[in-house]
């Protein structure tokens, strides 16, 4: 899946894609401690002197219907968006640790989501 992010915090974001403006792609897709999940690749982005391409995103806010199914409804999410220190990328095994040991997590950007073709 094609996915649009738009970055509202930081609010002065510029990476590959223009200001506050990454695109990725779904690779793969979970349900966790805190919800539906999804990790996405992207062109590299440098955030806090890290160079980042792999992105976990999570729901801001906690719903019954998945993340997936409201974005091929076309539907706009907001979603917190992590990143691994030192910019290493996610996979199922990290996202679990991330759960409950947050000293994983690099940092986050708050951004809305949005399917794209």
């Amino acid at each position: 899946m094609n996915l649009k992010l738009e970055v509202s915090e930081p609010w002065d974001f510029t990476g590959p894609d223009g200001p506050n403006l990454i695109f990725a792609q779904t690779s793969i897709q979970g349900t966790g401690k805190f919800g539906d999940w999804m990790i996405c690749k992207c062109k590299p982005i440098i955030v806090k002197g890290i160079k980042v391409s792999s992105l976990l995103l999570s729901r801001r806010h906690l719903s019954d219907e998945s993340l997936v199914s409201e974005l091929q409804q076309n539907k706009k999410i907001m979603v917190n968006v992590y990143w691994r220190l030192a910019g290493t990328e996610w996979d199922t095994e990290t996202v679990g640790k991330a759960e409950t040991d947050s000293s994983i997590i690099g940092g986050w950007l708050i951004t809305s989501v949005q399917q794209v073709s």
